[in-house]
């Protein structure tokens, strides 16, 4: 390991082929208070790891990483609490990233000129949709007569369609490709055709194959979805998982359906309005603990220690699951977080649905069954 500066970076061993260094260059924005970045490099088969590969220290608001690779990979940047951004490492290539608090502004070379190109026009067409839908939603808080907004929300669906012929309109750089298919939801088949195949099957051929990989797991794994969302209805009874993590097995069932009403909140580190929420079920699980009540939290497509960090921050005592993989989320159907399962003292399922952030509204939810 080497010192770089402002940063431990790791030399990561790869294939015997050729090498070239990958430098990153971050700035941190003065609303950012983060002093620690963690930087998750994917392996030879772009396979992101569980651990860090390494631990960036920020001084003078400044950051550096430097890799030696042979071939492109993927690469997460998380801070404390979320992910940072999803990127892709180019061999021989400078990234230069100015984290805000709330963006990630990329520049550098060529593909990372790019990427910056696409983040751009992201944040531009976000920033202007968000605009609309307050200048609508105050009309109708005025008003009251949704009707009066009826071409403001037509024009608001118009904006949120732009993005794609933006892409197609820069279907010829890498960089607004591997961008949007990484943060703008779109699939790797939606843009390429007979006139750009040449950076399907070019430099990045292994991360498109990977992202293809990724979009067919998906959708499998939203198929087989659909299929359990019918069996854990309300209603039903308690569907047990186990979750091995640091050489301790914990199920569901050392905690719902022993007697209690249990309030099972699923969520992640990386996700604002589930952050946000768990402050309030702590308050609630203080004032309810006892012989017939329980919180118990699940993090999912979360890295252990992120999920960690944040229950130590904000002084979580309930029980919690913090390596859960996906095998929780597949089987009580979970596709958007944070999300509610409260089961019955006999494991059945009384009530579920989207976590509010109101704590009053969740202790609503719950004293109307334990009455």
């Amino acid at each position: 390991m080497l010192l770089t500066g402002f940063a431990m970076s790791v030399c990561l061993m790869v294939s015997c082929t050729s090498k070239s260094t990958f430098t990153i260059n971050g700035v941190v924005s003065d609303d950012v208070a983060d002093s620690v970045f963690y930087i998750y490099l994917a392996d030879e088969n772009q396979n992101i790891p569980d651990e860090p590969s390494d631990i960036l220290y920020v001084k003078d608001k400044k950051f550096i990483f430097t890799a030696n690779v042979s071939e492109p990979r993927f690469l997460d940047i998380y801070n404390s609490e979320r992910i940072i951004n999803s990127l892709i490492l180019i061999p021989g290539s400078t990234m230069n990233i100015n984290v805000g608090e709330y963006s990630c502004h990329v520049s550098g070379s060529q593909f990372y000129q790019e990427c910056g190109t696409f983040y751009a026009f992201r944040d531009d067409l976000s920033e202007r949709m968000n605009d609309l839908a307050r200048t609508i939603d105050s009309i109708i808080e005025i008003t009251g007569d949704k009707s009066m907004c009826d071409s403001l929300i037509s024009q608001y669906y118009e904006m949120a369609s732009e993005d794609k012929p933006f892409v197609h309109e820069h279907k010829n750089m890498e960089g607004v490709l591997v961008a949007s298919a990484l943060w703008g939801g779109f699939r790797v088949g939606d843009f390429f055709d007979s006139t750009n195949m040449n950076i399907r099957n070019g430099r990045l051929k292994a991360i498109f194959d990977s992202l293809e990989e990724r979009e067919k797991a998906e959708d499998e794994y939203n198929a087989q979805l659909e299929i359990n969302r019918a069996e854990v209805q309300t209603g039903m009874m308690f569907k047990d998982f186990e979750v091995n993590y640091d050489g301790n097995i914990r199920k569901l069932s050392d905690y719902v359906g022993n007697g209690k009403y249990v309030f099972v909140d699923f969520w992640a580190s990386w996700c604002g309005p589930c952050v946000a929420a768990m402050p309030g079920l702590i308050n609630i699980y203080n004032k309810h603990k006892g012989d017939n009540f329980e919180v118990v939290g699940i993090a999912v497509d979360d890295k252990p220690e992120a999920a960690q960090r944040v229950l130590n921050e904000l002084g979580v005592i309930y029980p919690t699951f913090i390596h859960s993989t996906e095998e929780a989320a597949l089987l009580y159907a979970i596709n958007g977080i944070p999300y509610y399962y409260l089961f019955g003292p006999d494991g059945t399922i009384l009530d579920q649905g989207i976590v509010n952030q109101s704590e009053e509204w969740m202790e609503s939810r719950i004293i109307q069954f334990m009455k």
